[in-house]
């Protein structure tokens, strides 16, 4: 049996010519050409409609395949209800939204690009398993086999976990419950790492008694500032304003495979920002880091750290010469760069900074995200604040 198609209808334009069904579901319609068209019209997605169409000779083989539609219709919605899409059908649409959203400019190149290198390895794995049978434990045996056999870390295993609800958010299908902890050796526990202040100490030794003058500035700029990698690659003489002790931080450079380095605005709107700092930072870019330049004959930079071809330097250089240097320095634990911008920030926390100042500089999207990622040190502060009472006498507190 055909599920009913409906015979009353009034066309919504003066030169559709409806002869059967309903505009905004199932209808038939007949051509110029005498031909006749059978157009099915899907939810809309997105706010965006679609339409599935079959051009016939006849009326009846219009009214025929209206009908096939129509049934293949319900038989997906049914699909739907019960989670049996295929994966393959389902990372498709998933890319369609990702690649709409990049166009709207919603999400950055090299957003979407990271995206893209989970998606194959999810597709490598489940491309042809329908979404009902990716149960919650067919996830969690993946989950820990990415963790113990492939080695890799819980962050990795945790960010491939929201891009597969992702998918089954487009397919609008329940995401099952994963209850998998994930943790491995190669996990650091609490994501913040700050350098201690023997650390630095060693580091600013290490850098009096050996010529890493490049990377000593930079050090120096991203502990001073608390600057992502990508923005110190990024930053351009243009955005230094010493009369202001203002520098703007308004690019940041990435690397895509493929592709090479190239120029974005920050991560955030957020990110986008003016830092006040001292302005002995400005003696050292202007002064001693320009000195530098001269040294080695290179002239007239865009960028403040600056290639002999007058290019950015490329974070994934930063990273490696800094990684480096730490070993070098003999540093046991292991730190990235990003940690001289925790170090930034938790020493601002400890100095009494307020969190909405603490907030702006960092350039974090929302004053939560300071809160979340710096909860540890935010409670310390607390209690020193309220350390400053338990020594005044509460004289209302006394028995009665």
């Amino acid at each position: 049996m055909y599920p009913q198609m409906y015979t009353q209808c009034t066309p919504k334009r003066r030169n559709q010519n409806i002869i059967m069904g309903k505009p905004n579901t199932g209808y038939v319609m007949e051509l110029a050409n005498g031909k006749f068209k059978a157009i099915l019209e899907l939810p809309p997605v997105n706010g965006k409609r679609t339409k599935i169409t079959r051009t016939c000779e006849t009326r009846g083989q219009a009214k025929k395949a209206l009908a096939d539609l129509l049934l293949k219709r319900e038989v997906h919605m049914k699909n739907q209800r019960e989670g049996i899409v295929p994966f393959k059908d389902a990372i498709e649409e998933y890319r369609k939204n990702l690649s709409l959203k990049q166009k709207l400019g919603q999400i950055k190149e090299k957003t979407a690009h990271d995206y893209e290198g989970f998606l194959k390895r999810l597709e490598q794995e489940f491309k042809y398993t329908s979404l009902n049978k990716m149960t919650s434990a067919v996830l969690d045996n993946y989950y820990k086999r990415l963790l113990t056999e492939e080695n890799l870390s819980s962050a990795y295993v945790a960010k491939l976990n929201i891009i597969l609800s992702g998918i089954f958010k487009t397919s609008k299908i329940a995401f099952p419950e994963i209850s998998f902890k994930y943790n491995n050796k190669r996990d650091r526990g609490n994501k913040v790492h700050p350098f201690s202040t023997h650390e630095l100490e060693v580091l600013n030794q290490y850098f009096k008694e050996h010529h890493e003058e490049i990377m000593s500035y930079i050090y120096a700029f991203a502990l001073t500032t608390g600057c992502r990698i990508g923005e110190v690659a990024g930053l351009k003489w243009d955005c230094l304003y010493p009369e202001e002790d203002i520098i703007e931080i308004k690019n940041t450079i990435i690397y895509i495979s493929g592709k090479g380095l190239i120029e974005e605005t920050p991560k955030t709107v957020e990110s986008h920002r003016r830092l006040v700092v001292p302005h002995s930072l400005f003696n050292m870019l202007l002064v001693d880091l320009k000195e530098h330049y001269r040294k080695h004959n290179i002239n007239n930079t865009t960028y403040v750290f600056s290639s002999r071809n007058d290019t950015p330097l490329s974070p994934r250089n930063i990273l490696r010469d800094w990684q480096k240097i730490c070993r070098k320095a003999g540093l046991e634990n292991h730190h990235t760069f990003h940690d001289l911008r925790h170090t930034n920030i938790t020493l601002k926390i400890a100095k009494g900074i307020d969190v909405k100042t603490v907030s702006i500089m960092a350039g974090h999207a929302d004053i939560s995200v300071t809160l979340n990622t710096y909860s540890h040190y935010w409670k310390e502060a607390a209690q020193r604040a309220a350390d400053i009472f338990k020594d005044i006498p509460l004289a209302y507190l006394k028995d009665k």
